[in-house]
């Protein structure tokens, strides 16, 4: 069914007054709207209702694993550099997948039969759920059980798996790549 002619101009009327945010701020702040995990961020440090990152935190970050690697040459600071950002983003990949798994198993959690003992002690639980293993391994086999998939069979949760796999293989490819330069350096670490 074609629209009328004032039901056109009416919805033109209305798109001529949204459109977007005006200011720096507003910019910036719905630039984060689309961010579900990071991963991908082009800014070191990202702020979004599940990833209140600071610079002081990152900052943590590098001093501890620079105090532990303790690098003696520009090419070994450099890789712990590199090892810093590598278990930033792979820590921010975690609290996105946790936060991830709290939302599915709120939303699966709704589909268990009403009297069930599970259910009850889920929605007794405080948000975020700080479910027990137990808790969570029954969740899954009865969600299994009844139709519904594991929790964590969902593409977001598999993708997010990927890059942290993909993470752990870089993180550990640093790592053999610093001792390596390390022992040709004849450093004592």
């Amino acid at each position: 069914m074609p629209l009328s002619a004032k039901k056109l101009a009416a919805i033109r009327r209305n798109a001529l007054r949204s459109t977007g945010p005006k200011t720096p701020e507003g910019k910036k702040k719905s630039s984060r709207n689309a961010i579900r995990h990071g991963f991908f961020a082009r800014d070191l440090i990202v702020n979004c209702p599940y990833l209140n990152e600071s610079p002081a935190d990152y900052d943590r970050y590098d001093s501890v694993i620079t105090s532990y690697l303790r690098p003696n040459s520009q090419a070994q600071e450099l890789l712990a550099k590199k090892l810093t950002f590598s278990v930033w983003r792979q820590q921010r990949l975690i609290t996105a997948f946790l936060s991830h798994i709290d939302a599915r198993v709120h939303i699966l959690s709704k589909k268990l039969p009403r009297n069930s003992l599970l259910r009850k002690t889920l929605k007794e639980a405080d948000l975020p759920f700080s479910l027990s293993s137990l808790t969570l391994r029954q969740l899954t086999a009865h969600l299994t059980f009844i139709g519904q998939g594991t929790i964590t069979d969902d593409p977001l949760s598999q993708r997010l798996l990927k890059y942290q796999k993909a993470l752990a293989r870089e993180i550990s490819r640093l790592l053999d790549l610093y001792y390596s330069l390390k022992k040709d350096e004849g450093s004592d670490r």
